[in-house]
């Protein structure tokens, strides 16, 4: 019997090569469905044990109709990509397998699949084209910019803040789903956060949401030496990162996207994106999720690099399935927003598993989802309730927090508390001096005692 192939390497604190353990993991389990399609997201990416296990998968019939030709094909490739002799054994055990029908069918996929899977093919097409801050499109700017106040005890005691936010632009213009990446103190978080409140955008082109915008509030003296203890711990870091270590890499690259921030007082570092992006590849090929997803979302944005939706999607999917939460949630942001009602579902179990990792994003997205499909089980704003009493964190977006409960009491046919929380939602919008119809049109859906189904932007 052919077994699959299996492989373990971790580094501390970062999941490296997580992504195929956690395909094995899922093997293992049973779940042949959900096995085959991370193996194949994955070799997608380049990565050859699950293009190998993918072949043997397709051999057997595990998660996919029984299909000896191109099973023999998926290993023959992955192994003329990296040489093995062990699955060497294993390709011409297949092909010893075939009827002459089949070997006939074999050359004609090979040179389909070869296309796809072959390493030089897979380089050319998944990898970002990079190009120069300059040469990229220009980045989204609001039309109305907070101004972040530094806060005086930092600033007499020439404390440097950076806080880096992540957010999405709501088809409205407002910033919402607020994410603190980090901050060097809760000082510089709030003052970030008042900043952000007063920041407005441009109205969305198509009316979709626009995923993942990202700012860096910056507190800092004028003198350059203030930032020598940063250079020090960037040089430190560049060098490990010289050296292949691919968690070095991506806490390399990691600076940079923050110090591009400091230009001014960092003149002899490149901290463009298109560096961060060489970086982040050198560490994505390494297998670190933290650097797929990052890589991918780069793509999406065009952030040093031109724009490539469907590749970007693929190192963030291959992140995913490591169990990386905030590739998860992006995923499933996408499948819910970007491509309709037909993967609701689907998104909707991706956040069952980032919602087991405490990731509150997650948690308030499944509770949206739990209640606002059509068709909706008698638990499910009991449990929507229940994911809506754990911690934020580092979450803010207190109009979607008052919704989303609105929503699940609506779901169990409590209406006068789906009124009030709706109500609370309106007063913050108010209070802003933000325009969402939506708001006001399922305020006036729980008032006439009826749910609210949708998509929520």
């Amino acid at each position: 019997m052919v077994k699959l192939f299996f492989l373990i390497t971790i580094f501390t604190s970062f999941s490296v090569f997580g992504d195929f353990n956690r395909a094995v993991e899922i093997y293992d389990s049973g779940d042949y469905e959900k096995a085959i399609s991370s193996f194949e997201a994955l070799a997608e990416i380049g990565d050859d044990r699950s293009l190998f296990n993918l072949g043997v998968m397709t051999y057997l019939g595990h998660g996919t109709k029984k299909n000896k030709a191109k099973a023999y094909v998926l290993v023959k490739i992955s192994n003329e990509n990296k040489f093995d002799e062990q699955n060497a054994g294993v390709e011409a055990t297949i092909y010893r397998e075939l009827s002459e029908t089949e070997q006939t069918k074999a050359a004609s996929l090979y040179r389909d699949l070869s296309i796809k899977y072959k390493t030089e093919n897979i380089h050319s097409n998944v990898f970002p084209a990079l190009l120069s801050d300059e040469d990229c499109s220009p980045p989204i700017k609001p039309k109305a910019q907070g101004v972040p106040i530094y806060p005086r005890v930092m600033q007499t005691n020439g404390i440097i803040g950076i806080v880096p936010v992540e957010h999405t632009i709501s088809p409205n213009g407002y910033p919402r789903d607020v994410l603190v990446l980090d901050s060097t103190h809760r000082d510089f978080r709030k003052s970030a956060l008042n900043a952000i409140a007063k920041t407005i955008f441009s109205k969305t082109n198509d009316g979709r949401p626009i995923f993942g915008y990202q700012s860096v509030y910056t507190y800092k003296m004028a003198k350059p030496s203030s930032l020598s203890h940063l250079k020090n711990k960037l040089n430190r870091i560049l060098k490990k990162a010289q050296d292949d270590d691919p968690i070095a890499q991506y806490q390399y690259a990691d600076y940079l996207g923050i110090l591009r921030f400091f230009r001014k007082e960092l003149k002899n570092i490149d901290v463009e994106f298109q560096t961060q992006n060489e970086w982040l590849i050198r560490s994505a090929q390494g297998g670190v999720p933290n650097a797929q997803f990052k890589l991918g979302q780069n793509m999406l944005q065009g952030r040093g690099c031109a724009v490539d939706r469907e590749n970007g999607l693929k190192w963030i999917t291959a992140a995913a399935i490591s169990g990386y939460t905030p590739a998860q949630n992006l995923l499933a942001r996408s499948m819910i927003e970007d491509q309709g009602l037909n993967n609701r579902d689907k998104a909707k179990q991706i956040l069952e598993d980032a919602s087991k990792n405490g990731d509150f994003y997650s948690m308030i997205m499944l509770a949206w989802e739990l209640v606002t499909q059509e068709n909706i089980k008698s638990e499910n704003g009991g449990r929507a309730l229940k994911l809506m009493k754990s911690d934020s964190g580092n979450y803010y977006d207190a109009i979607r927090i008052q919704e989303t409960k609105a929503a699940a009491y609506a779901a169990i046919g409590n209406f006068s508390k789906a009124v009030t929380h709706q109500k609370k939602a309106v007063r913050i919008s108010e209070s802003r001096k933000w325009e969402i119809p939506k708001i006001s049109e399922r305020l006036s859906l729980y008032q006439n005692e009826k749910r609210y189904v949708g998509q929520y932007f």
